[in-house]
């Protein structure tokens, strides 16, 4: 316990970073949430678009000011590499999702099959678990990490079997 009380009085004291990452991961959760109400309805589902864009913005604001802030800081409180990763990953799945609700109005897909919906609440539980597990970095809190880890790692592969049978059954 006293060399963890030491590396925690070692570490940077800034949390902007952690912030940010946070933040990052309550707008992927707005987003997983808005594409889990996606109207089936074109003129309804114009709105929801337009919501999302507003969230893959966000979220492309938020990539910048980490890679601002890491290019003024000079001593991160985790790796920089990690802390660019990750705000990187955030923001690819924030533009997948508004990606595919740009399809949803381009191929004019007005009912969702059942596996879409299913894939899509798949997806909200992932990003709801991230959201919640982002505060544990900035406590070190590693350990409660590794659970959180392993449910998201089911629900791929749950969501990769669905995209499987649904592939198969064309």
């Amino acid at each position: 316990m006293a060399f963890q009380r030491l590396i925690n009085w070692l570490l940077p004291k800034d949390d902007k970073f952690f912030s940010l990452l946070e933040e990052h991961a309550v707008v992927l959760g707005e987003a997983a949430m808005a594409m889990s109400e996606f109207p089936e309805d074109s003129e309804k589902a114009q709105i929801a678009l337009d919501r999302l864009h507003q969230l893959e913005h966000r979220g492309d604001d938020l990539v910048r000011s980490v890679t601002l802030a890491l290019d003024e800081t000079y001593v991160t409180p985790i790796d920089r590499e990690d802390i660019h990763q990750l705000a990187t990953a955030l923001d690819n799945v924030l533009d997948y999702l508004y990606g595919a609700a740009q399809a949803f109005l381009a191929y004019e897909v007005h009912q969702f099959s059942p596996a879409m919906r299913e894939m899509i609440l798949i997806l909200a539980e992932a990003a709801t678990a991230l959201k919640d597990a982002m505060p544990y970095i900035r406590k070190h809190q590693l350990d409660k990490l590794g659970p959180v880890r392993l449910q998201i790692v089911a629900l791929e592969k749950r969501g990769d079997v669905i995209y499987q049978t649904e592939m198969a059954s064309l």
